[in-house]
């Protein structure tokens, strides 16, 4: 059995368990991952434990990704895979260094659009295996005291650079530029969407990045399908940085050209409303 990355086939090394939360399965650009899966991956049985999933070869660590939805703060999604052919990267990260061989990032307070286009904060984890059939344990998200047994192993490791915090720029902006507020995680983030000759850019910063790759970046060619239009072609870009101080301020690093639906991070209702109020005084 062989995994894909890029069109290139890799044997795996270990398997494992692969569904996602039912609710993903019409929402899947919550996840901010390039790869779908099948639909009978989606079950319930994958919000505890892995249930009656099947397991797949990977040459990488196994991920378990647990996303708080910004509609519904009670409810809860879980992706569980490959990490490497979800995201169609090979992660530079190697659990085997830390305890149990695992490693965890956790952010409680993950700003990202909800429907409405409104900013909501929320939980997001991100949890990398490297034993076989290891991502079917974590099934909450963590407690409050490091010693709780949900805690995430990995959480405090690596959160500077040059022994300093990492700053990131925080702001957004319906241009390219934007550089005003400021914060401070594990990894600097950008995200930027074109439709139509318009732009959207939002940057801001994260203590998770499932990628497992300190800087990376990845455009998406997206398709919006509101209900007042017909199909809007659009253009999006989402980047991670850590190798500088505000490096969300202008990022280079390596691209990964993938196609989803629709975009991730930054909101379009004004892009939305700004090209519908055109159409109606034309």
């Amino acid at each position: 059995m062989f995994l894909e990355i890029n069109g290139q086939q890799i044997t795996g090394s270990i398997k494992c368990y692969e569904c996602a939360s039912k609710g993903l399965q019409y929402r899947w650009d919550l996840t901010g991952l390039p790869r779908s899966l099948s639909d009978s991956a989606f079950m319930i049985d994958c919000d505890q434990s892995a249930g009656s999933a099947s397991k797949v070869p990977c040459n990488g660590p196994c991920l378990t990704y647990i996303i708080q939805d910004p509609d519904n703060l009670t409810a809860l999604f879980f992706v569980r895979g490959c990490q490497a052919t979800l995201t169609q990267v090979q992660s530079t990260l190697n659990p085997q260094g830390f305890t149990n061989q695992i490693f965890c990032e956790y952010d409680s307070k993950f700003t990202r659009p909800n429907s409405l286009g409104q900013m909501v904060d929320t939980q997001v984890l991100a949890e990398f295996c490297s034993a076989d059939s290891c991502n079917n344990k974590r099934t909450t998200l963590p407690g409050p005291n490091t010693g709780d047994a949900s805690a995430c192993s990995g959480q405090l490791y690596n959160y500077t650079i040059g022994n300093d915090r990492l700053n990131c720029y925080e702001c957004s902006s319906n241009s390219w530029r934007c550089e005003t507020g400021r914060c401070s995680k594990k990894y600097c983030m950008k995200s930027t969407v074109q439709m139509q000759g318009r732009y959207s850019t939002r940057r801001w910063c994260s203590d998770v990045n499932p990628f497992g790759v300190n800087e990376f970046c990845q455009s998406h060619d997206i398709t919006v399908n509101p209900s007042m239009y017909n199909t809007i072609s659009a253009y999006t870009t989402q980047c991670y940085c850590k190798d500088r101080q505000y490096c969300n301020g202008a990022i280079s690093v390596k691209y990964t050209i993938f196609s989803i639906i629709i975009p991730i991070f930054v909101p379009i209702v004004q892009i939305l409303s700004s090209i519908y109020s055109e159409k109606k005084l034309s």
